[in-house]
């Protein structure tokens, strides 16, 4: 069968982009009819199949059907015992790839964390900045704001260029700043 959307046992890419460019058309006259909306859009739930298990009505029916509570239980019981097979012995030998996975992904997000914290020397405070520019000799009050206001502003590099300089430069430096 080779007319039509539909071609040996599967549907063409045509039809497949048909779809989504219909679902794409009709999310975003959805998002503009409720703007309140708008903040889900391209949003990702976490546990959304867990949601899902837990939430959606049971169409299932006979002996044996596992209830909602019943399955909220295991998949309990599945999260605290961190396996779903045991060897002979009592040890664990399969974990679940999804807590391996978020093992994964905190691990790296906290040495990401602590790169960045080393690789950024620490902000400074207004009143360490203050103490500084403020025993700088022969500068005013006017000025003396007017630095603290930049070097707030500006990049740490530029307050640090300021502590390490001597003293009679200093007063240069933060007029030079200034302009």
């Amino acid at each position: 069968m080779t007319g039509g959307n539909k071609g040996d046992g599967d549907f063409k890419p045509q039809a497949y982009q048909a779809v989504v460019d219909k679902l794409r058309l009709d999310l975003q006259l959805h998002v503009t009819d409720n703007p309140s909306a708008s903040a889900y859009q391209n949003k990702q739930i976490d546990n959304w199949d867990d949601i899902c298990t837990i939430v959606a009505v049971d169409r299932a029916v006979g002996d044996g059907v596992e209830q909602h509570e019943e399955s909220a239980s295991a998949m309990e019981a599945e999260k605290e015992g961190g396996s779903t097979s045991e060897t002979p012995s009592g040890e664990s030998n399969k974990r679940l790839k999804r807590d391996r996975l978020a093992d994964a992904v905190s691990s790296f997000a906290e040495s990401f964390k602590d790169y960045l914290k080393a690789k950024d020397p620490p902000n400074p405070t207004s009143s360490e900045v203050y103490d500084v520019v403020s025993n700088v000799l022969s500068i005013t009050q006017h000025q003396i704001l007017r630095a603290v206001k930049r070097f707030l502003g500006g990049t740490v590099e530029e307050f640090d260029m300021l502590k390490r300089l001597p003293e009679n430069e200093k007063l240069d430096w933060i007029l030079l700043c200034l302009e």
